[in-house]
């Protein structure tokens, strides 16, 4: 099952239910949990239950910030697509999610064709991390990675866990509970500094491996909070394989940005070098030529969380404010669909240079119609690709992908080259800043005041992400021809 790279963008449920909980007014803090339902996960017990309304507070400003971000995702393609297994139980309640669905804007991806490749690669994947002979917990009798596996596999084909643990009480239930719920937590806490400050020596600070030992950390203590993390972890993993197996980019939510950019950085840096040489070889050019073409086309966007603002201020429609961005900036979308189009079709390197060409003058000319238009930037991904990734028993494995890569046959390397989805790498940092540039237009569209004391909080929480993740690749957010960009 393929879509249309470039009118297609796989996006966060989390970021669609966030923006439509935003513009409904609905609960921020501890009144969330009631709001979604009391009776939601009614069977997993009081603690967990307790850390659903305590630890993942999501709060007005972080969600103007996830609005922020699908509106440009609105603007650049002709469909959204949320994963079914992820159906949030306020869903036909959320006017903008409503509205998107409604007009064919948000689509369902059906993951079932991916079920079993992707439950593979992640059996593999924590399977090789938990054989190393790392010191792990005994909790983590609970955290069988052939029953993780077998889990998301369940939740992925929209049926019901298999049985598997045997256990005094059932924790995939669970597992399987909050994958198809609306649990997010922070992903970027202090275990993952010092675990990958020991991990360093012997994995060579491979953030993939680190992330799947955090991953059946936090499961294994199915009793605590922690399976919160354990829970967004999963689904980070599910999304960076789904994207490649649907060869669809993927916009994620703010809290699954960084690391979601800790595995696709990683791989891109450490396979790059490798492939590079390969596809220069199959195309008979250089290395230098084909870095060249990877370098990222500046992509500019107009202020789309303000246009819709003063669109939804003037008639308080969320439909009809959808409605005006989807008209006024259709020749976006055309264009960047053309882009994909164009590249896909090329023979040669120099091809697919004209067309990135050809596409920047025609976004310089459509830009100067912007006011205050904020740049981002439109790469083409460097990824773990499947048909690959099974040849090895290791299929995640970046050296060993690497390796089975440039073996490939020279056709198949040039047309994987041409053919792969391109991504916009949106500037984090410019959402942020709409916290306080739009507070009194948001304040004036919809009634809702921000909180200065919450923005400072986001705020240092992106900070501390970035610390956290910046030695583990680029900055998320950041200009992607500057690594060392803050």
């Amino acid at each position: 099952m393929k879509h249309s790279c470039g009118s297609a963008v796989i996006v966060d449920q989390t970021a669609v239910c966030e923006s439509s909980r935003l513009l409904d007014h609905a609960p921020v803090g501890r009144e969330f949990g009631f709001y979604l339902g009391r009776g939601l996960y009614s069977g997993i017990g009081l603690q967990y239950r307790t850390a659903i309304q305590s630890w993942w507070l999501p709060s007005n400003e972080e969600r103007l910030i996830e609005l922020s971000a699908l509106l440009d995702a609105i603007l650049l393609y002709e469909n959204l697509f949320v994963l079914a297994s992820e159906n949030p139980p306020d869903g036909d309640r959320l006017t903008l999610r409503s509205a998107l669905l409604d007009r064919g804007i948000l689509r369902v991806l059906d993951t079932r064709p991916y079920s079993h490749p992707i439950s593979s690669e992640l059996e593999s994947f924590l399977a090789n991390a938990h054989s190393t002979g790392y010191r792990l917990d005994t909790w983590h009798s609970l955290a069988d990675p052939r029953a993780v596996a077998q889990t998301v596999r369940a939740c992925l084909e929209l049926s019901t866990p298999p049985s598997g643990w045997s256990s005094h009480y059932e924790p995939k239930e669970d597992l399987a509970e909050g994958l198809r719920g609306a649990l997010e937590g922070v992903l970027a806490d202090r275990w993952l500094v010092e675990r990958v400050k020991e991990l360093e020596r012997e994995y060579h600070k491979d953030p993939l491996r680190a992330l799947a030992l955090e991953l059946l950390d936090h499961i294994g203590y199915f009793e605590s909070g922690s399976v919160i993390a354990g829970i967004s972890h999963l689904r980070t993993f599910v999304y960076w394989r789904l994207s490649e197996h649907a060869n669809m980019p993927f916009s994620p939510s703010l809290r699954r940005l960084a690391e979601y950019h800790r595995m696709t950085e990683y791989v891109r840096e450490s396979a790059q070098e490798r492939v590079y040489g390969a596809v220069a070889d199959a195309f008979r050019s250089t290395v230098s030529e084909v870095f060249e073409g990877e370098q990222p086309a500046i992509l500019y966007l107009p202020p789309a969380l303000a246009l819709f603002l003063e669109t939804f201020r003037r008639g308080k429609d969320i439909t009809k404010s959808v409605d005006h961005l989807r008209e006024e900036y259709a020749p976006l979308r055309k264009m960047l669909a053309k882009y994909q189009e164009d590249i896909s079709n090329s023979a040669t390197l120099g091809q697919a240079r004209t067309a990135k060409r050809k596409f920047n003058e025609s976004l310089t000319r459509i830009s100067e119609k912007f006011d205050n238009p904020h740049p981002a930037f439109v790469n083409q991904a460097l990824d773990i690709v499947p048909s690959v990734a099974s040849m090895a028993a290791d299929p995640l494995n970046v050296e060993k992908y690497a390796e089975n890569l440039v073996q490939r046959p020279v056709e198949w390397l040039r047309n994987w080259w041409l053919n792969r989805p391109l991504s916009p790498i949106f500037k984090l940092r410019d959402h942020l800043l709409a916290l306080r540039d739009y507070g009194n237009l948001l304040q004036e569209a919809t009634g809702i005041a921000l909180q200065k004391e919450q923005i400072g909080i986001v705020l240092q929480n992106h900070v501390k992400t970035n610390t956290l993740f910046r030695h583990l690749g680029r900055i998320p957010g950041a200009d992607p021809t500057d690594p060392h960009a803050e």
